[in-house]
């Protein structure tokens, strides 16, 4: 980009939470992050950093948590859209989706994301009834967030497979295992694997707590560099992971690495991955107009209001 030149600027992933409301048993082990993190501290970080629009996405299996998203998204200007969770191996999976898209703010729901890096069988991801719940989101209309860990990659290719035409977003690009060379050249054949089939995305996310306290020090650029040969600058989209980043760097620490990763892309190119590819993947264009401005990121950030991966 030349200096001085401004593009819009789309995080693809953050999350809110309040311990106090909903334990979540991840905190536990967390004490920088186990505190309320509320819209308002995000929307603060996102007018310093130039944020124009955001995706707000789940944290819990818990339908009680996206209707929660799904009513901040109906109240706050930078909330583009919610991914939001449901339970992708029901038969009634699309009457879930349904439901919420009837409560307030349902119709800034996007994505559907379930935690399947939690799940004991490394082969979840690969079961018909995933397959078919996948697809039933996407005739609902909705993409779906792939979050799964590099072990379970396997398992993730086959769903890619079974859900040809889903439009399917591999979170953190399926958090690469830092620290261990062997493994990391296993993780860059198998998300290759994954970039090879059109319908799957990927976020530039989520690096930094893959890799740790020490995460300057450690080759990220190498991971980030390689999802960019991978999947190329129409697939990829930027992510912060706010607020679990903040445990390691500051918001424009994680801004910088991802735009350093992007440096040899044309200023379109960095354009489509910063904003434009969330809005056609995640169909944020599509989205009923509010407060005068395109739900896709176009608005002012609104001023702050007394209020995991």
């Amino acid at each position: 980009m030349n200096e001085g030149t401004t593009m819009a600027l789309i995080d693809t992933h953050f999350h809110v939470w309040d311990p106090a409301v909903r334990e979540q048993a991840w905190l536990a082990e967390e004490p920088e992050l186990n505190q309320r993190f509320g819209i308002e501290d995000f929307e603060a970080v996102a007018r310093r950093n130039g944020v124009t629009g955001a995706v707000l996405v789940q944290v819990l299996n818990h339908p009680g948590e996206t209707r929660e998203f799904l009513a901040i998204a109906a109240e706050h200007e930078i909330v583009s859209g919610v991914v939001g969770w449901a339970p992708i191996e029901s038969p009634q999976v699309g009457e879930e989706i349904a439901a919420l898209r009837s409560s307030p703010g349902g119709d800034r729901l996007v994505a559907v994301r379930h935690l399947v890096q939690d799940e004991p069988d490394d082969a979840y991801a690969a079961r018909p009834s995933v397959a078919a719940g996948v697809r039933a989101v996407a005739e609902a209309g909705l993409a779906y967030d792939v979050l799964v860990r590099a072990h379970q990659l396997p398992a993730a290719v086959a769903l890619a497979r079974a859900t040809e035409g889903c439009r399917l977003v591999l979170d953190h690009g399926a958090k690469p295992p830092f620290g261990d060379a062997e493994a990391l050249e296993t993780w860059e054949r198998r998300v290759a694997e994954l970039a090879g089939m059109e319908h799957v995305s990927c976020k530039l996310s989520g690096f930094i707590t893959e890799a740790g306290p020490h995460w300057r020090d450690v080759d990220v650029r190498r991971c980030l560099a390689h999802l960019v040969e991978c999947f190329g600058p129409g697939r990829l989209m930027y992510g912060s992971n706010w607020p679990v980043c903040a445990a390691l760097a500051g918001y424009d620490e994680i801004l910088e690495l991802c735009r350093s990763a992007l440096g040899g892309l044309s200023a379109g190119e960095q354009e489509a991955v910063m904003s434009g590819n969330a809005r056609r993947t995640y169909g944020l264009d599509a989205l009923p107009v509010r407060g005068g401005t395109s739900s896709a990121g176009g608005g002012p950030v609104r001023a702050p209001t007394a209020q995991q991966g």
